[in-house]
């Protein structure tokens, strides 16, 4: 399957929120019972597009998942893919793809707090389980799994400066300058 990967535009908000609605409702429902099923629809609707980054992968134009970073964090939001199109490596591309954007902005880690039902998928791509939690969301509490993986900058980055040596050049300067005059 030919996907492209591409950033979503207000006008995307509806089929986005339209697929997030089938992935929970299909996919998650073993692991969750109905009213925890609606209280995580109606829960992710009201954040989708405040403060993320949202990656788009579709097929000949057609939308068939999507992934999302909260910003300024760059923790992940959800990876989502449509009922019809799982098990076909999209859900891998669209965390890869957030992925090389976290090492590009030199993060050194990613963390998600995880469905049940997507557990084994963030674990396959290096994820470690943190801790198990919960949320009360309209009324029901849903289970999830804090999750993290530690990310490895290329030795071509520049590592983070800390900020105390970078205060510390800064005094130094400063203090030539002073002289200086």
């Amino acid at each position: 399957m030919v996907l492209t990967i591409r950033l979503a535009g207000p006008q995307d908000l509806e089929p986005i929120l339209e697929l997030q609605r089938q992935a929970i409702q299909v996919l998650c429902r073993q692991d969750y019972c109905p009213r925890q099923l609606d209280a995580i629809v109606l829960s992710q609707q009201r954040a989708r597009g405040l403060s993320e980054l949202i990656l788009l992968a579709e097929n000949e134009q057609n939308l068939v998942g999507f992934s999302t970073a909260l910003l300024p964090t760059w923790e992940i939001g959800g990876v989502y893919v449509h009922p019809d199109y799982t098990r076909r490596g999209i859900a891998t591309q669209l965390l890869t793809y957030l992925e090389r954007q976290a090492i590009e902005r030199r993060r050194r880690k990613l963390s998600v707090t995880s469905s049940i039902t997507a557990v084994a998928f963030y674990q396959s791509l290096g994820f470690q389980v943190i801790r198990k939690t919960k949320f009360l969301m309209y009324g029901a509490w849903i289970p999830c799994i804090e999750m993290e993986k530690p990310l490895t900058l290329s030795p071509t980055q520049p590592q983070d400066i800390s900020p105390l040596l970078l205060w510390c050049c800064a005094f130094v300067l400063v203090a030539l300058l002073l002289m200086l005059l």
